[in-house]
């Protein structure tokens, strides 16, 4: 089970990048969940390879997709990196 599912916790520190190499493969969905936030719209974000990495679905909210404003958060898909 882990060659297709793997969690991790990370502390963000707002800046450009955050990669993640302790998956073991490539994603092609990430999920990543606040663990505090002042705005709880925003808390659980997912993002699939197929739209690609600046498309997001917030599963609190009832629109389809929306476009990420920042660079900071997923930056893209690579192999063995989450963030």
């Amino acid at each position: 089970p882990s060659k297709q599912f793997n969690a991790i916790t990370y502390s963000g520190d707002n800046t450009t990048s955050n990669a993640r190499s302790t998956l073991g493969f490539q994603p092609d969905l990430v999920w990543t969940k606040r663990r505090s936030s002042p705005d709880s719209n925003y808390s659980n974000s997912l993002m699939d390879s197929s739209r690609g990495h600046d498309k997001v679905i917030y599963a609190q909210m009832t629109n389809a997709e929306r476009t990420s404003p920042s660079n900071k958060d997923l930056v893209s898909f690579d192999s063995d990196v989450l963030l």
